[in-house]
């Protein structure tokens, strides 16, 4: 899993795991700014095959915004890009740490890092 920053916003990588034909798979990251004041969850769900959500969710204004973007598949690949203006007050402060899961039918079977305790610098 790796997430990078660009001019318009936040790209978010998963390799090594296909969308299953059937139940649900949620691909997130949890991004904070150095303080760990400002921060959001970047999710893109599925629901038997089909993807089902596109989201940002703001943890200081505890508001989930639908986005209409899809994620990119390629093979055992996904790539999801967050716009900044999904996320203006995370842009302002600067993402400085991430972490992210990979859960299949609402279990984690993939967590980076695999602790989950701590979270990585940014840019990761």
């Amino acid at each position: 899993m790796t997430l990078s920053q660009g001019d318009e916003g936040l790209t978010l990588v998963f390799e090594g795991q296909r969308v299953p034909p059937t139940g649900r798979a949620f691909y997130s990251a949890t991004v904070f700014d150095a303080e760990g004041e400002t921060g959001v969850q970047l999710g893109v769900a599925f629901e038997g095959g089909k993807q089902s959500e596109y989201f940002v969710f703001d943890f200081t204004e505890m508001v989930q915004q639908n986005l209409g973007s899809e994620a990119i598949l390629s093979g055992d690949t996904l790539r999801a890009r967050f716009d900044w203006s999904a996320m203006p007050a995370l842009q302002d402060a600067g993402p400085a740490s991430w972490s992210a899961a990979f859960s299949l039918n609402g279990k984690d079977v993939g967590l980076c890092p695999k602790d989950q305790m701590e979270s990585l610098p940014f840019p990761g």
